[in-house]
């Protein structure tokens, strides 16, 4: 997960599952204008992305164990303006072969812990906006379908809350939630 915020504004840019993928390709671009929140899921990778980012007094790292209450909890002390949810864990293999506690632990890690911190973010800061990316639960591959489900999942979740902001239906009415599926960099550029 990521947090941001403009170097000369008040915002914060926070991006959680920010180890690889389109987003490591998102902190590269901006990685000089922001203050960036960057989390990571071990301590193995926290290491790593400190080292990466060490000279960069704007870019803060932590570790984010979505199942983890105590590693929650660390985001209640940072004021986010932007929310970038992108931390998954993919659960591979047939439909049929993969044990069901697998299953409920990807989903359990790629919609539920998401829903829970992200409504953590919004009570906090009403005003937040949510980036949550996915790809795969828009176009599932083969051997992917788990992932793929629970990241549709999310997707369909948010796009539900977006309609329920714009409606006025909820008390973070100036929430404004959006799914970037491709092409992220646009938003900084």
């Amino acid at each position: 997960m990521i947090f941001i915020s403009k170097l000369n504004q008040s915002s914060t840019r926070f991006f959680n599952g920010a180890r690889n993928g389109i987003i490591k390709s998102v902190i590269e671009k901006i990685k000089s204008d922001f203050i960036i929140y960057v989390t990571v899921h071990t301590k193995r990778e926290l290491k790593i992305v400190k080292k990466k980012y060490e000279k960069y007094k704007n870019i803060k790292c932590f570790k984010l164990d979505f199942l983890n209450d105590e590693d929650i909890i660390k985001v209640d002390k940072i004021h986010i303006d932007i929310l970038i949810n992108n931390a998954a864990t993919m659960e591979s293999g047939s439909l049929i072969e993969i044990p069901f506690k697998n299953i409920r632990k990807n989903f359990e890690v790629n919609f539920f812990s998401t829903i829970k911190l992200t409504r953590r973010v919004i009570i906090k800061n009403p005003k937040v906006k949510i980036i949550t990316i996915s790809l795969a639960g828009k176009y599932p591959m083969p051997f992917s379908g788990i992932y793929s489900a629970s990241k549709a999942a999310i997707t369909k979740a948010f796009k539900a809350l977006n309609a329920e902001l714009k409606l006025g239906k909820s008390k973070n009415s100036h929430n404004r939630t959006r799914t970037i599926r491709n092409r992220i960099q646009r938003i900084w550029v």
